[in-house]
């Protein structure tokens, strides 16, 4: 493990940004204690969600790809179905 040594630079920089970070952490404890308060404010109460029973969708259109078949000369039947997305070759016996 490598071990950091702090330089009279480095104790410089964190103390410059130490303002900023108490400034920060200010900001938020003074938000978390005066918004709880105003949330309703911001909250819409006129939207109500569809009941899911009640939701219609377009039906699904499938139509599965047509194999070709092709009977090698030893009897094996192949169904060859090309899909030119991906360069895979897949065989099930």
């Amino acid at each position: 493990m490598r071990k950091i040594k702090l330089t009279k630079n480095n104790t410089h920089k964190r103390r410059k940004s130490l303002p900023f970070l108490t400034f920060i952490l200010t900001f938020v404890f003074l938000s978390a204690i005066y918004l709880p308060g105003k949330a309703n404010t911001f909250i819409r109460t006129d939207f109500t969600f569809p009941d899911p029973g009640e939701l219609t969708f377009k039906p699904v259109e499938f139509i599965p790809p047509e194999p070709q078949r092709v009977e090698l000369d030893n009897g094996i039947i192949l169904y060859l179905l090309q899909d030119h997305e991906l360069p895979i070759v897949e065989a099930q016996v």
